[in-house]
């Protein structure tokens, strides 16, 4: 058996191999390791608010040209909602709350990450860690030539 010896701080052996091993899973998920470390969400432009409906411009937006680009739009029922292009091209509205026990999200500029119980999701909703065993919930959307709308009070 290991015998716990304790420096003079009072960390044990033990307890900082916890915390190194901590550490270095979080930096290795791609979670930030602090909340000021968090990459910022670009806010929409352009952006027209009728009802729970939420319109953009695509033109307006240039980062949502490129895969993986992202802006915010606003929140629903306290959470953020950001539209993101997917590395397949496709536009999402996602709502970032975690699906394992509805925590807010945190963005690290490559994922979203749960930073109660370590979920991470990708950029396109699914899970890439767990707790987390479902998707991010989505908002409504349509696209009409250059123009998004999307329907903050229709989530999946």
């Amino acid at each position: 058996m290991l015998m716990e010896s304790s420096t003079e701080s009072g960390i044990t052996r033990r307890g900082f191999l916890c915390s190194s091993l901590v550490v270095a899973l979080a930096a290795s998920s791609g979670l930030p390791l602090t909340a000021a470390q968090a990459a910022s969400i670009p806010a929409a432009k352009g952006m027209k608010k009728s009802g729970s409906k939420i319109s953009l411009s695509l033109r307006a937006n240039p980062g949502l040209a490129k895969s993986n680009g992202l802006v915010s739009v606003g929140k629903v029922q306290g959470y953020s909602v950001v539209l993101v292009r997917t590395a397949n091209k496709e536009l999402k509205a996602l709502v970032l709350a975690c699906t394992h026990q509805g925590v807010a999200l945190e963005y690290n500029g490559k994922v979203f990450g749960c930073p109660a119980h370590g979920s991470v999701f990708n950029l396109d909703g699914s899970v890439k860690i767990s707790p987390a065993q479902a998707p991010l919930p989505t908002c409504d959307l349509k696209v009409n030539g250059d123009t998004v709308t999307i329907d903050v009070s229709k989530i999946a």
